[in-house]
């Protein structure tokens, strides 16, 4: 049942996200008939908005997926999705599943198109390019070791990414089922954005707190070898030597704090709910 629920959820949020994807594709396709023929934009700036127009629609599809959310389940086809034979928990989890695979994919290309927006503007201006060059120049602007390290820094960080995500949908399913309880119902969606950000805020705010005296580190040293340490120490040791180190602990404390916001979410949906 929960995969039939997911398959009817990825298409309840496809049809408020295809329209974005399809303008999208239409934008990208004007502006790489500018980058091949240099008509038009040119092909230096048709490169830098080609990121910002994913970057636009990530926007759009986390909003998309949040208000398919709200219509949904609290809407006119609300009544219809109470009424289906499953448990709130399973209901809510098909719903996150779905939220969370839309804005993946969205962030994938967002992130895609600006390493190759970087890439290409480096070809037009140098030729071509070696990848592994084009890396070697801009890892050290941010903070980052040998490409090897770098590469496998990067990997480590687009999982942590990922766990974010899943924290980020989880506070925003609570607060858009918290706007349709009395007496919060009241405020409608102004109140789920303010306690959106507060709970958010509060998320890290602890997660920081936490890890400042009791952080948990991913190492990756120069050979590219993972390791685990919580002693300063230790991790400035591997940065000196040309490693990395990746702060686990408040993403580890969120994750803790949205399972337990993801059952209180779903004992609202099952009791308190108010439907429109």
């Amino acid at each position: 049942m929960l995969g039939r629920l997911l398959k009817n959820d990825i298409k309840s949020a496809s049809r408020s996200t295809v329209f974005i994807y399809f303008a999208l594709l239409i934008a990208l396709g004007a502006l790489l008939i500018s980058l091949v023929t240099d008509y038009g934009l040119g092909k230096a700036l048709s490169a830098m908005l080609l990121p910002l127009i994913a970057l636009l629609g990530f926007i759009v599809t986390i909003f998309a997926v949040f208000m398919d959310y709200r219509k949904t389940m609290f809407g006119d086809r609300g009544y219809l999705t109470n009424t289906l034979p499953v448990t709130s928990i399973s209901l809510l989890f098909s719903k996150m599943l779905s939220s969370f695979l839309w804005i993946f994919i969205s962030y994938v290309i967002t992130i895609a198109s600006f390493v190759g927006a970087v890439y290409y503007i480096m070809e037009i201006e140098n030729g071509e390019v070696d990848f592994s060059l084009v890396l070697d120049t801009i890892l050290p602007i941010i903070g980052l070791p040998s490409v090897d390290v770098s590469v496998t820094a990067l990997l480590a960080v687009a999982v942590k990414i990922m766990l974010q995500f899943i924290v980020f949908v989880a506070i925003a399913f609570f607060s858009l089922t918290l706007s349709n309880i009395r007496p919060f119902q009241r405020f409608g969606l102004f109140g789920a954005i303010i306690t959106f950000f507060i709970l958010y805020g509060l998320f890290t705010f602890v997660g920081n707190k936490i890890g400042s005296f009791l952080d948990m580190n991913l190492l990756i040293y120069r050979d590219t070898t993972y390791g685990f340490t919580m002693d300063p120490e230790v991790l400035r040791g591997v940065i000196v030597a040309g490693g990395y180190g990746i702060s686990l602990t408040p993403v580890f404390f969120q994750m803790l704090l949205s399972v337990v916001i993801f059952i209180v979410t779903s004992d609202l949906l099952e009791k308190r709910v108010n439907i429109k």
